[in-house]
């Protein structure tokens, strides 16, 4: 956790974090790069994968995350 804790510092997240050591999720979601987001429906389904780094934080993003919560938008990769 050393790592996770320096990656946040005093900024601790507003979600729960998970530790998986024996990488079981990575293999199920065919995780092979890294970093990789997964945007996740309430049910369990994973509507949109993202590879590579990505600046979450643009308006473009915000925007998208919105629209897809307003139902305005089909969750598709960015």
């Amino acid at each position: 956790w050393g790592e996770v804790n320096r990656f946040f510092g005093q900024d601790k997240p507003s979600f729960e974090l998970l530790w998986d050591k024996e990488k079981l999720v990575s293999k199920k979601y065919g995780v092979f790069k890294f970093p990789e987001s997964f945007l996740i429906s309430p049910d369990g389904t994973v509507v949109a994968k993202f590879i590579g780094p990505r600046d979450w934080y643009t308006k473009a993003s915000v925007a998208y995350f919105e629209e897809v919560i307003d139902g305005k938008r089909r969750a598709t990769g960015l």
